[in-house]
């Protein structure tokens, strides 16, 4: 079976814990996730077509940090949406775990009352820790193109 995890980019440079029942069920256009694969060393980092320039370059930087925690073994591929490489393909009807693996290393979580100040969905974990704030406070306020 696979071991597959699947975390929400935030806003805020942090991730918010997903249980989905199945892969698949936990994309949106406007999100960028990540899904770690552990079975097959894979961070998949899937981007939503309506998720905004500055999710996309957060969760670059973030599966990059991720990769680091895990790993060097573990590969990052992008995925975009209507664009998904086979490997993440084979996975979308898969059953991803329901809790984190507190075992391995998480990326960067926020609790679910700080999420939710975020509009994200509730998380597993909480350990508010991300990217320095003077690149928050860049990323949150630069102007998003049409």
């Amino acid at each position: 079976m696979t071991h597959i995890e699947i975390f929400n980019v935030i806003r805020s440079g942090e991730t918010v814990f997903m249980a989905s029942p199945t892969v698949k069920d936990a994309l949106d256009d406007e999100k960028v996730l990540m899904i770690i694969d552990d079975t097959n060393r894979l961070i998949h980092l899937w981007k939503g077509q309506k998720s905004s320039v500055a999710l996309k370059f957060i969760g670059a930087r973030l599966s990059q940090q991720v990769r680091g925690s895990r790993g060097l073994l573990y590969k990052v591929i992008p995925n975009d949406q209507g664009d998904e490489c086979d490997e993440l393909k084979q996975i979308l009807d898969e059953e991803p775990s329901q809790a984190p693996d507190q075992f391995k290393s998480q990326p960067d979580t926020v609790s679910e009352e700080e999420a939710a100040t975020y509009g994200g969905p509730p998380s597993a974990i909480a350990t508010p820790v991300g990217l320095p704030d003077d690149l928050k406070e860049k990323l949150l306020n630069e102007a998003l193109p049409d």
